[in-house]
């Protein structure tokens, strides 16, 4: 079974190519532009992996909406990305079991590298 990826970013184009270029590598993806829409999708569809960006439009951070899924007994693998670190983020990223960090602007590779690292630990 393909691993199971939500992306949740708010820049569209940045989602829609990242999605495309993990598809294409094998994996089922869903994508998520708001925090609801995250949300939604990952109660419903239980992603192995989430991949989620740091700052989102709506001033909900990624890392919130995990901390949510998690209280709700909903814990995927999760992968932060931002461009822009802060002590903040690293001070957040601190306190979470589990997470991955990778700053923008990244070649699309090291996100699959790390989604099937994530996978790989996961899975021990």
């Amino acid at each position: 079974m393909p691993q199971r990826v939500l992306l949740v970013d708010d820049e569209n184009g940045f989602l829609t190519s990242l999605a495309s270029y993990l598809t294409r590598q094998g994996l089922k993806v869903w994508t998520a532009e708001d925090v609801d829409t995250a949300m939604m999708l990952a109660v419903e569809l239980r992603p192995d992996v989430m991949v989620v960006d740091w700052m989102l439009k709506s001033h909900t951070d990624g890392l919130d909406i995990a901390d949510s899924l998690r209280h709700a007994g909903i814990r995927p693998r999760l992968i932060v990305i931002s461009g822009y670190p802060s002590d903040q983020l690293e001070h957040k990223l601190g306190a979470m079991e589990d997470v991955g960090f990778l700053p923008k602007p990244f070649n699309p590779r090291q996100l699959l590298d790390m989604i099937t690292t994530a996978r790989t630990d996961h899975e021990l």
